[in-house]
């Protein structure tokens, strides 16, 4: 969350804000961080939430932005994903699985702060691009869909069952 921090302060010249879902042993941490580099009235944390409430934060939102050291299947990703958000993301873990760089979002090592702040800044400052990545996170979403994966299943076992 740190690096989270400090990309969005080399960001704060820009009209933004972030809110922080979840709770953590850091959190004290991360708060001093944000008073330190006086960004107090950009971010927002809310501590833990259920998941419905996740879904509502991330409906109004326009960017996930996730530069996580680790990651398996990105769940929160995907999740971004339907609900049409651009995806600014580590490429840990399964991270570069769920993004088509350029058309929906844009990963970087976990480190790379510059190239972080680099492409929220080219979000926030082209309503085009960010209006265009949102909207074909919403088509990517679309490969992810339960009743879709589901029937792919059934092909499969359909397959393995008829070569019997």
């Amino acid at each position: 969350m740190e690096q989270l921090v400090k990309v969005c302060a080399a960001i704060k010249d820009l009209n933004w804000h972030c809110t922080l879902i979840g709770d953590g042993q850091d959190r004290e941490k991360i708060e001093e961080l944000i008073k330190r580099l006086n960004l107090q009235n950009k971010f927002s944390i809310t501590g833990w939430v259920p998941p419905e409430r996740v879904t509502e934060i991330f409906k109004q939102s326009d960017i996930l932005f996730l530069p996580s050291r680790s990651e398996g299947l990105p769940v929160s990703g995907i999740q971004a994903m339907t609900c049409g958000l651009a995806l600014v993301l580590s490429n840990a873990g399964g991270n570069p699985e769920i993004i088509e760089e350029g058309k929906n979002g844009f990963s970087f090592d976990a480190e790379d702060t510059d190239s972080f702040a680099s492409a929220l800044r080219a979000l926030l400052e082209s309503p085009e691009m960010l209006r265009s990545f949102r909207q074909n996170s919403l088509e990517s979403a679309k490969k992810y869909d339960i009743k879709r994966i589901a029937k792919q299943y059934e092909t499969v076992f359909e397959q393995v069952l008829s070569a019997k």
